[in-house]
């Protein structure tokens, strides 16, 4: 189902050929399936100004933008249609939220926010602090390397049950008006087969996700991550390392898929010492293709390695959370030279980012149900401690009944605590309850009795 209205979803952006219809159009798709109840796409003022890049530096209060607002009335439709074109973010500080744009110069995904206070970056922002939104939704304008702007969300009850089946379709759709944003620079070009590819990556990208997330057991997401990926491009080696920064000087191999009769490498641990590529790899977002890798100078330490793994071609990238690396994903050709296309490197980034949170997920599980354990281990100890002490209660209380004498016990205040069970025959008490916390007083003339 959800198959079926993210295709209608894609088929009606790319319907759109101005501007302003298609960011209306990705508001009123989101709005039909997962409404919200006010809307802001802020985009670089386009096409007059080129894209940013997402690497390069800016002052985002110097930059001008096209603003269009939507927000929901009483009944849930759409209204108040606003645009402002050519605006300076200077004048318009406490209507839009600001860090956001900024926020995404250096953090490529989506972010829900319960509170705003939560996410250091967004605690200055002026907005944000005065409408002090229930819940809200940024997701970046981004293709590839361009960064065209912001769609930001917002509900002012808690009423929307925010999900990954929510943040998958929201974050295609936001994904594919970025697309067709760096399109609608060709203008006269022939997009027809552009949006094709566009759309069946879109559906392979969802299709793989769901696989990768349908379990939380991080030795699932492995392998399923290397068979899906593997069998997708076509490689002799697909692998998936694990990697934490803190421990790390090496990339074990976690799980591999092998196709026509390649190496295994399952066990085998990459050293990063003195590995160019494996360093340069961790530390960036995007893959790393290389059509030889004994002529890329990335290799040129580690071409023994290549060599007994008999690897010609690589594509490799990480996968992060947050801007921290938990993984690396590797495909090897190893039976000839291969080209990489465009197409198939933006997939592999689109996948590495699910499989990131995927991974973080996992290990964020694993934590807590070892704590679950340890925490049932400390209780079955502790309950077992303390059926141990109500036995050796239990014992003594009948050794001390059948002893023949009378027999009491109080405090420092003289307080009755206990007895045998002659003393209760004796002072003709039923039970050793009417004697807990008395005093010689309160049962007097029973006392005087036995004691005088």
């Amino acid at each position: 189902m959800l198959d079926a209205v993210l295709l209608e979803g894609i088929h009606c952006l790319s319907r759109e050929v101005e501007l302003k219809q298609l960011l209306h159009k990705l508001v009123e798709l989101i709005h039909q399936n997962y409404p919200w109840q006010k809307y802001l796409v802020l985009v670089n003022q386009f096409p007059k100004r080129k894209p940013w890049s997402i690497t390069e530096k800016f002052s985002a209060q110097e930059e001008k933008f096209l603003a269009i607002y939507l927000a929901t009335a009483d009944d849930a439709e759409l209204s108040t249609q606003i645009h402002r074109e050519d605006i300076a973010i200077s004048n318009y500080q406490a209507e839009i939220p600001l860090t956001l744009v900024t926020y995404f110069k250096s953090h490529s995904q989506s972010i829900f926010v319960e509170q705003a206070n939560d996410v250091a970056e967004l605690r200055q922002d002026l907005y944000l602090s005065q409408q002090q939104p229930e819940n809200f939704l940024g997701v970046p304008l981004l293709d590839q390397d361009n960064f065209y702007g912001i769609v930001y969300l917002e509900n002012y009850t808690n009423s929307l049950n925010y999900t990954s089946e929510i943040q998958n379709f929201i974050q295609i759709l936001v994904t594919q008006t970025a697309i067709l944003l760096g399109n609608l620079e060709l203008e006269k070009k022939p997009v027809q087969a552009v949006l094709e590819k566009q759309i069946e990556r879109a559906l392979l990208l969802e299709k793989i996700t769901q696989e990768i997330r349908s379990n939380l057991d991080i030795t699932h997401i492995f392998q399923v991550t290397v068979e899906q990926i593997g069998q997708v491009f076509g490689v002799n080696r697909c692998l998936i390392h694990s990697y934490h920064q803190e421990t790390d000087s090496v990339l074990p191999v976690k799980a591999e898929y092998l196709r026509n009769e390649a190496l295994s490498l399952m066990g085998y641990s990459i050293p990063l010492e003195g590995n160019l590529h494996g360093r340069q790899v961790l530390s960036q977002d995007k893959a790393i293709a290389t059509t030889d890798v004994y002529q890329d100078p990335l290799f040129a330490q580690i071409h023994d390695i290549c060599r007994q793994s008999k690897i010609k071609s690589t594509l490799v990238i990480r996968t992060s959370y947050h801007g921290q690396t938990n993984g690396v994903i590797a495909l090897h050709q190893c039976d000839r030279r291969r080209e990489w296309t465009n197409d198939e490197i933006e997939l592999l980034e689109s996948l590495a980012i699910q499989v990131g949170i995927a991974i973080a997920h996992a290990e964020l599980f694993e934590r807590k149900s070892i704590q679950k354990q340890e925490l049932d281990h400390k209780n079955q100890l502790l309950q077992l401690e303390i059926t141990e002490k109500e036995r050796a209660q239990e014992f003594l209380k009948l050794i001390i009944d059948n002893i023949p004498q009378s027999i009491f016990w109080k405090d420092k205040n003289s307080i009755y605590l206990g007895s045998n069970q002659n003393f209760l025959n004796d002072t003709k008490l039923t039970s050793e309850t009417e004697i807990i916390g008395k005093v010689n007083y309160s049962f007097r003339s029973i006392y005087d009795k036995l004691f005088f």
